[in-house]
């Protein structure tokens, strides 16, 4: 899921003459997908506008460099740090899954608040905006062996699924994700969480980022009680822990009233004030003292 560590100098030959010779490396991370490289790689350098979603203030990227099916280099999100750099390195897996490894460079640094809160929006792109590609690609191919099959709505898998066991599943996507990082690529294929007709891009898409398989957005509410539904069923692990507070829940977090919601409910839902013992932690490895997760 995750690898960033201490910002630190890196050689800056490879990507725009005229720069600076050295940058800041600020963001170092890996996301795991269930699609090949050749569905991932097409959305990465064309039609972005279709799948991105902008914060005030981005613009959308221009591909700067490309190497077919390995490597995408973009342009700068943001117009006051217009020198800064994207670097995605993509890499195939198995099962017909992929890796991105996304890095942030830069010569002129925000300070620690706008650090994190460009490494969260670099997170949501990739982690979640770019799920929305896995989770069409998934239809696109199931509708092909099943003729006539229409995507659910979320209330549909709601209904067949249960909010608990939808939590359950990312939970399980979430262990299996950490631990072929933590023992390699190459880990027991059996150990893989089990899907009913493949719907686990769905979860994932749902719960990190609050799509609607069916189209459009979830509703607020909807999307917090899945969050709530994968921590009630994470177990005491702060790696866990952290892929939901530093995911789902700082996603939501663009919403203002989820600040609010999360610190009423934490002196009486023992989940949530685990969630935040975590979090703090945790985001220290990020250089990351202070802010929300810190109150």
């Amino acid at each position: 899921m995750l690898t960033v560590g201490h910002p630190r100098l890196v050689s800056n030959d490879s990507v725009r003459p005229g720069d600076s010779d050295a940058r800041l490396l600020l963001a170092d991370r890996t996301h795991h997908y269930r699609a090949p490289v050749s569905v991932l790689f097409p959305a990465l350098i064309s039609d972005l506008q279709h799948w991105m979603r902008l914060a005030p203030g981005e613009v959308l990227p221009r591909v700067l460099q490309s190497t077919p099916m390995e490597r995408v280099v973009w342009s700068s999100f943001w117009p006051v740090s217009p020198d800064d750099t994207i670097e995605l390195e993509l890499t195939n897996e198995d099962n017909a899954m992929a890796a991105i490894r996304l890095m942030w460079f830069t010569s002129t640094p925000p300070d620690e608040r706008g650090i994190g809160i460009t490494r969260q929006r670099l997170n949501r792109k990739l982690g979640g905006d770019l799920r929305a590609v896995v989770s069409e690609h998934f239809w696109n191919s199931r509708s092909t062996s099943v003729p006539g099959n229409a995507r659910p709505s979320m209330t549909q898998l709601i209904a067949e699924l249960g909010i608990d066991e939808i939590g359950r599943r990312y939970i399980a996507e979430l262990q299996y994700g950490l631990e072929r990082i933590r023992h390699g690529a190459d880990g027991d294929r059996d150990q893989a969480p089990e899907q009913v007709d493949g719907i686990g891009p769905i979860i994932e898409s749902a719960v990190w980022g609050g799509d609607d398989p069916a189209g459009g957005r979830l509703t607020t509410d909807v999307w917090w009680e899945l969050a709530m539904a994968a921590l009630r069923a994470c177990p005491p692990d702060d790696s866990l822990l952290w892929c939901l507070g530093d995911g789902p829940f700082d996603n939501m977090r663009e919403n203002p009233e989820i600040d609010a919601r999360l610190l009423a409910a934490r002196s009486q839902d023992p989940a949530i004030d685990r969630l935040f013992a975590a979090m703090r932690r945790e985001l220290p490895s990020e250089d990351v003292t202070t802010g929300f997760w810190f109150t």
